[in-house]
């Protein structure tokens, strides 16, 4: 949680200030820039074309938080892409070592309790060396680094994002480009 809210903050070009006495508590106190206008709001068919007619596929969803990967399902809810969403990284592992999908692409988080998301895309990554892969995570620190995601070909998109920065994604990478 912290450090998707740093994340947010520092994207923002804000700065977060803690401080913490015994006995009293912590405080956290984020200073956030001023915005002199408003962003205008842009609805997500007028940015992102889905073409049902090409823009379809089998995709690995590989996230431990079930929330967050109940609203990335909703996300995908008006397209074409088969979305595979098991509940742990360890069932998303039995399932690529079946080998009955095809993946067209995995969209993973990066750090999870059990599995991290570099090493679910080295066991897909084997048995289909074609698959794309879309790392998400919060972190913003050397984490992302230390597990070598973006030098394994790998796209990234940083927590938090709304459906259509995800969709934006997904349409890039699965039109190759």
């Amino acid at each position: 949680g912290l450090s998707t809210v740093f994340g947010i903050v520092k994207q923002s070009g804000g700065f977060i200030n803690v401080t913490s006495e015994v006995d009293v508590g912590t405080t956290f106190s984020i200073l956030m820039p001023l915005v002199a206008t408003p962003i205008a709001e842009k609805k997500v068919e007028d940015v992102v074309k889905i073409d049902k007619t090409t823009d379809k596929g089998n995709i690995l969803l590989v996230e431990d938080e079930e929330s967050l990967r109940q609203v990335m399902l909703e996300m995908f809810a008006d397209t074409n892409y088969k979305i595979f969403a098991p509940d742990t990284p360890k069932e998303a592992v039995a399932l690529i070592e079946k080998n009955e999908i095809k993946f067209d692409l995995m969209i993973s988080d990066v750090i999870m309790p059990t599995i991290s998301g570099p090493e679910v895309a080295k066991k897909l990554l084997a048995i289909n060396p074609n698959v794309k892969v879309l790392f998400i995570s919060g972190y913003l620190d050397d984490s992302l680094t230390k597990h070598d995601i973006m030098r394994n070909r790998a796209s990234f998109l940083p927590k938090p994002f709304t459906s259509l920065h995800l969709l934006e994604k997904v349409t890039t990478i699965m039109k190759g480009h």
